[in-house]
This record gives structure tokens, C-alpha cells and sequence, in this order.
């Protein structure tokens, strides 16, 4: 699943209330765990999913053809 907002809906609320939906789901449907995937330099993303309980546990760095560049990406 990918999730994110728009600049406009930023600072909302929006993207906690769509991160809680998912993991309620995710419990629902049985998972143990879940794993996710950040840019590192996404500050507010990174804080979002510390104030719900994601820890870092390791980090990739990835080729990604986006203008070209490797991205670092952080993993609960």
C-alpha cells in the first residue's frame, strides 16, 4: 500500500487517521506485524510513524530512475 498527501492536506490529521485506519485493518486481517518504508529526509512521516509505536529496525539504499540518485529509505 502507499500512502501520502498532498501539500494542501498536510498538518490536518489526515495522515494519522489513514495510518490508524490501515493498521486496524492490517489487525483485522491478522497480520503480526507490520513493515513500512520512508524517504529519510520525510521528517513529518518519520515522526508520524514514531508517535505510533514504528521503530527504525534498517536502512537500504535504493536506485530509484526519478530524475536519477540514490534514495535512502528507512524501515520500521
Amino acid at each position: 500500500m502507499l500512502m501520502g498527501l498532498a501539500p494542501d492536506w498536510r498538518g490536518k490529521g489526515l495522515g494519522r487517521s489513514l495510518l490508524n485506519k490501515a493498521l486496524e485493518l492490517a489487525q483485522q486481517s491478522g497480520a503480526l506485524d507490520v513493515v513500512l518504508a520512508v524517504d529519510d529526509v520525510n521528517l513529518p512521516a518519520k515522526r508520524l510513524y514514531q508517535q505510533a509505536g514504528f521503530v527504525r529496525y534498517a536502512q537500504q539504499h535504493l536506485l530509484a530512475w526519478k530524475g536519477g540518485g540514490a534514495r535512502d529509505e528507512a524501515l520500521r
